[in-house]
């Protein structure tokens, strides 16, 4: 027992000293620190992420600023082909967005999985993300590469003002995956019950069918 917790403690430690100060610094919005970096490596090792990715999925708009003074580029597109607006809409940031846009990353970015940053903002806790793309021209209906449309992703997170929001831009309740499983079947899955209620009462009730995307008989 004693041992095993000599080793726990030693692994603390030789990870905490594996973090970086930049890593930490982006962590936790230094701006100072960040100013301050002697350079800044392609990756991250502590996460394998960029480092303006780092700092945009933590949401600390200072420590993009500084990256921005400090000349690192914000349209960069990741291995998955997503460009920083998406973990910027994804987190409901109008200001990051902005910021990155200004920085030449385009709005029609579709990533490996064939999803738009609509997908993206569908599960935002922040309904205006997802209008201001609606407003840009960005389609409420698009399909992943799997058929998965924004509709089923803010289903299944519970976001029924981004589901409502996507109904009255033109998304189709009745769309199914392609498994077979429709836009009430993610709502089922999501758990909130006013998700589905409005999903219900969007959908005729011949399409409604049975939970799993299974036939009518």
């Amino acid at each position: 027992m004693r041992l095993a917790t000599v080793f726990l403690a030693l692994w603390a430690i030789s990870n905490a000293q594996a973090e970086t100060p930049l890593y930490w610094a982006l962590a936790n919005n230094d701006v100072i620190e960040v100013w301050h970096a002697n350079e800044f490596p392609d990756l991250l090792e502590e996460n394998g992420l960029t480092v303006p990715a780092w700092a945009v999925s933590r949401g600390n708009a200072e420590a993009v600023d500084a990256l921005v003074w400090r000349g690192v580029a914000l349209n960069q597109i990741d291995s998955r082909g997503r460009n920083l607006l998406f973990p910027a809409a994804a987190l409901g940031r109008l200001d990051l967005f902005e910021k990155i846009m200004a920085q030449g990353a385009k709005i029609d970015q579709v990533d490996a999985q064939g999803q738009t940053l609509i997908h993206a903002a569908a599960t935002s806790p922040h309904p205006e993300m997802l209008r201001v793309l609606l407003a840009l021209g960005l389609g409420a209906s698009e399909k992943s590469a799997l058929g998965v449309t924004p509709l089923m992703m803010a289903c299944g997170a519970g976001r029924w003002v981004n589901a409502k929001l996507l109904l009255d831009w033109g998304a189709v309740p009745e769309d199914r995956d392609f498994l077979g499983r429709g836009v009430r079947d993610y709502a089922v899955e999501g758990g909130d019950q006013q998700t589905l209620q409005l999903i219900d009462t969007t959908l005729t009730p011949w399409t409604i069918g049975p939970v799993g995307g299974a036939p009518l008989p």
